[in-house]
């Protein structure tokens, strides 16, 4: 089964909303929400719910569009083989060009 990937609710709501909505809105239809990481008060995501290599492309442009405005990446998760949930470095790319 491959990996799951969730992105972080508290980040989404930053500016450029449209885009993200754009973005989220076909992917997130049931509205699984995760603790991502448990005990920060914004540790929660939301899953993608799409395939593996829609859900990489989403987590890449959304965090694209954050270095390009100079502000905070948004956080973007992967689940493990195990279950867990861990957060992606900064930086680091998902799909390869």
């Amino acid at each position: 089964m491959p990996p799951r990937y969730a992105v972080n609710i508290a980040d989404l709501a930053r500016l450029e909303e449209i885009p993200r909505l754009c973005l989220m809105a076909p992917v997130v239809q049931s509205r699984t929400t995760i603790r991502a990481e448990p005990g920060m008060i914004d540790g929660a995501a939301i899953v993608l719910e799409c395939p593996e290599r829609q859900a990489a492309a989403i987590c890449d442009l959304v965090r694209d569009l954050d270095v390009r405005a100079k502000r905070y990446e948004t956080r973007c998760y992967i689940e493990g083989k195990r279950g867990g949930w861990h957060r992606m470095k900064r930086r680091e790319r998902i799909l390869k060009r």
